[in-house]
């Protein structure tokens, strides 16, 4: 065997191994920023936009709430389908509308008939390597809200955290009482975004739970509105397809080296 392709078979395997041996998530909170990385990693054709513009509008709340969509499903136990004016003035679409802290359990004013809130799940069809969508509204109840995500039932990790902490200023109770937030209701669009080094189908997207009334607490009461969601398949741009290639020819026999048929 061919002592400098025996070195490349050596290099590739190093290379494949350490890029896909360690799982985890790069976060990015700049939309422009996150779609030039799409590009960047994945090629020009790699980036998939739902504007949820072709939902239904008004609540799902009852029974086991879903919404199909393109290449995916939403599950949450309650939410809505809204006009886009909800969070942007000049809005012509649909956005989701949701408390992924749960609030409303327990709550006296629930029956039976009308869900609490729950966390929000994106299940695709598919796996896909990246994530991200417009967030509206978060951090504008009382204390602070950390929007969470948790890939296929994994670990959470933390994506955006908005708000003042209760007991801070201007969170004084005794000062501002329920105004205690940094993010202006309806008129602050966030984003949230993260690249992940292993293929998922689900991902969960949570607020830390908590009682907002307690010192350092967190607010479970948060209304928070997501649109514009992108997302890519585990698809490499072209450049990597050359290296898959060259290694699959050096596994075959060698670059330059004679072809045999098998006996």
């Amino acid at each position: 065997m061919n002592s400098a392709n025996a070195r490349t078979r050596r290099l590739l395997g190093l290379c494949l191994t350490l890029a896909t041996g360690f799982s985890s998530a790069t976060v990015i909170k700049d939309a422009t920023n996150f779609e030039t990385e799409a590009r960047a990693r994945y090629g020009d054709g790699s980036l998939r936009l739902e504007s949820f513009d072709s939902a239904l509008p008004g609540q799902y709340k009852t029974g086991t709430p879903s919404l199909r969509l393109d290449n995916l499903t939403l599950y949450s136990s309650r939410f809505s389908v809204v006009d886009e004016t909800h969070y942007l003035s000049a809005g012509a679409g649909h956005a989701i509308n949701a408390v992924p802290g749960g609030w409303g359990l327990g709550d006296a004013g629930w029956t039976s008939e009308f869900n609490s809130y729950s966390s929000v799940r994106f299940v695709f069809d598919r796996p896909i390597q990246f994530f991200g969508l417009d967030v509206y509204d978060l951090g504008t109840s009382t204390g602070q809200s950390l929007l969470r995500a948790s890939l296929d039932g994994s670990a959470a990790f933390d994506l955006l955290l908005q708000g003042a902490p209760w007991g801070s200023a201007p969170c004084d109770p005794a000062v501002s009482g329920y105004g205690c937030h940094n993010n202006v209701y309806l008129s602050t669009s966030l984003f949230a975004g993260f690249f992940s080094d292993k293929a998922f189908r689900s991902i969960e997207l949570t607020l830390i739970e908590g009682e907002s009334v307690k010192p350092g607490g967190f607010v479970k009461d948060d209304y928070v509105g997501f649109d514009n969601l992108r997302y890519g398949y585990a698809v490499p741009a072209p450049a990597t397809f050359g290296l898959v290639g060259l290694g699959l020819l050096l596994l075959v026999g060698g670059v330059g080296g004679p072809w045999r048929s098998p006996t």
